[in-house]
């Protein structure tokens, strides 16, 4: 893998500095001390030993050892069981997965017994495991408690962590370090307690072409200078099958060219489901990040779903990203030559796919509904198509802010269908906050668009359109949108109690119904993407999966850059 070259452009994040400093660290990295004759094969289970010769009959007990023994090229097989351990991957190609029809799970916990009561609470001595806590940012200092790593279950149930004895109660924890005590406010003396001990589950560091599958990864007590239980520093590596959840900080950290996440979970993770950083044609598709940033990291500077930064070639298709307290999906700090694609994204807590200092991103046949902030959002950034896409009940439904860090330039928005927002002035949104530059001057397009405005929606207008440096306007009317914004002369508008647009809103693919209009024809790249031939003109709004031409695809795509 190159030598990759950290910049001042990472500004507010750390996640830049972080890089370097694990770029820059020292690995002690364990070699055989003799020759060994490696099998092609190397069992491991959890009754093995450490000892043994790795095949199916005797099987080394850790996936330590295994990756220790393995040479590159060689695949390690987990037999089905609980592995309590972090492995690196360090400079060879390994194939890591489980054996078929098992499943091979990483659990950074340890039980805890010999309780005892103390009033209403019950202890525990001798928890010497100390995790080290994040002061600044991601970490808001509204909600101080997300650094913290600890991680308590009972029965599997997680526990709040609070910072003082006296908040201890039904449901809660504290780690009292100067006397190496966790107290509980449940009686747990017939119940199953459990702690995190480890901090990281797999690090492939320059382990270029290695891969892992069908192992799931969960409850590790992932410092966030860490980043993510699971760590892809390396070239050609595939993930698929892998499910990473409730661990403290990312379920996956992916840096490196040619890595591909697929058919995988990453649900209920303290900070992010997926981070990617310094990633070249990296794919995300066919995988569900469900219920992150479960701490509470300020989802204003990076926390939430999946957030991509200073990277290019970036697909991003297929996939369900829901419930994420933060953006959806987030790209930010020059991510370039990107597509978003055929994903399901609702009710996050931010807005469903946020565009930030980014540039030729393609935002294509999408559904977006119920997200807390705009459904899309175009902020700061350059070269934006969004077409195809179905965004419904979101605060606004497309939003194009410029700032003073990048001056925003050709968006085009086509081919969709949006409305009932559940907030804003509009359903659109065009704005410049510094009042210098009107939407003329951004160069944001729009045309052979369908808007639903029902009775009952709390937003009357079409659109707020930014015409600095003299005025906004707020239009309520198709013939006023089109006459402040010069945009939009073939595009539609319902006011219809029920949507028109969507055949059967319960269906996957969310189709429109015949009767609605057809669009301005796709070509080149996006009729690709699409699956229809060149110079197609398809209903308005998502085109579902069931309706492709073609086999989804499985390389990446990177957009072109837009005329």
């Amino acid at each position: 893998m190159m030598l990759r070259h950290v910049t001042g452009a990472c500004r507010h994040l750390i996640f830049c500095a972080l890089a370097a400093a694990l770029l820059a660290t020292p690995i002690a990295v364990l070699a055989p001390a003799g020759s060994v004759d490696a099998a092609a094969t190397i069992y491991v289970a959890p009754w093995g030993t450490d000892g043994a010769a790795g095949t199916i009959g005797q099987p080394v007990k850790t996936v330590s050892h295994a990756v220790w023994l393995a040479r590159s090229g060689d695949a390690v097989v987990l037999r089905g069981g609980t592995y309590r351990e972090n492995v690196q991957i360090y400079g060879k190609a390994v194939a890591i997965s489980s054996a078929v029809g098992e499943r091979a799970v990483f659990d950074g916990t340890k039980t805890l017994t010999g309780w005892q009561r103390s009033g209403n609470d019950w202890f525990v001595d001798g928890w010497t495991r100390q995790f080290p806590a994040q002061r600044r940012a991601p970490v808001a200092s509204a909600h101080p408690i997300a650094g913290y790593p600890d991680q308590v279950f009972i029965n599997g149930r997680p526990l709040d962590q609070v910072l003082q004895r006296s908040a201890v109660g039904p449901g809660t924890f504290f780690h009292d370090t100067a006397r190496d005590r966790i107290y509980v406010g449940d009686d747990v003396r017939a119940e199953r307690v459990e702690a995190s001990s480890i901090g990281w589950a797999l690090y492939f560091n320059h382990a270029d072409g290695s891969s892992l599958s069908d192992v799931t990864v969960r409850r590790f007590a992932t410092p966030s200078p860490q980043l993510a239980a699971i760590r892809i520093h390396s070239d050609n590596v595939t993930v698929s099958g892998v499910t990473s959840e409730l661990n403290a900080a990312a379920g996956i950290s992916a840096m490196g060219d040619r890595i591909v996440i697929s058919d995988s979970r990453f649900s209920d993770n303290g900070y992010l489901g997926v981070h990617a950083h310094l990633a070249t044609t990296l794919v995300v598709q066919d995988s569900t990040i469900v219920g992150n940033n479960k701490a509470g990291f300020d989802s204003n500077h990076s926390a939430g779903g999946l957030k991509v930064t200073t990277s290019s070639g970036v697909t991003v298709r297929n996939n369900e990203v829901s419930r994420n307290a933060g953006p959806g999906i987030w790209t930010d700090l020059s991510v370039d030559s990107s597509t978003i694609s055929y994903n399901r994204v609702e009710q996050n807590g931010r807005s469903g796919i946020e565009l930030e200092l980014s540039s030729n991103l393609s935002v294509v046949s999408n559904v977006v509904l119920d997200n807390g902030e705009a459904g899309i959002w175009v902020l700061e950034s350059t070269d934006v198509e969004l077409a195809h896409n179905g965004i419904y009940g979101n605060l606004r439904e497309v939003r194009v802010l410029e700032g003073p860090r990048r001056q925003i330039s050709n968006v085009s928005i086509f081919n969709n269908v949006l409305g009932n927002s559940s907030g804003g002035r509009a359903l659109i949104q065009v704005d410049d906050w510094t009042h210098q530059r009107s939407a003329s001057d951004m160069g944001v397009r729009l045309a052979d668009n369908a808007y639903w405005l029902p009775e009952q929606s709390p937003v009357a207008a079409i659109s707020e359109w930014g015409d600095w440096p003299r005025r906004n306007y707020l239009n309520g009317s198709i013939d006023e949108h089109r006459s402040v914004s010069g945009n939009d002369g073939s595009s539609v508008v319902s006011t219809a109690a029920t949507n028109p647009y969507w055949a059967d809103p319960t269906a996957p693919g969310y189709r429109a119904t015949d009767s609605t209009l057809r669009g301005v024809a796709v070509t080149g790249w996006m009729a690709a993407e699409l699956g229809v031939p060149s110079g197609s003109q398809l209903l308005l709004g998502p085109v579902a999966w069931t309706h492709r031409t073609e086999p989804p695809r499985t390389e990446p795509v990177a957009a072109p850059r837009l005329a």
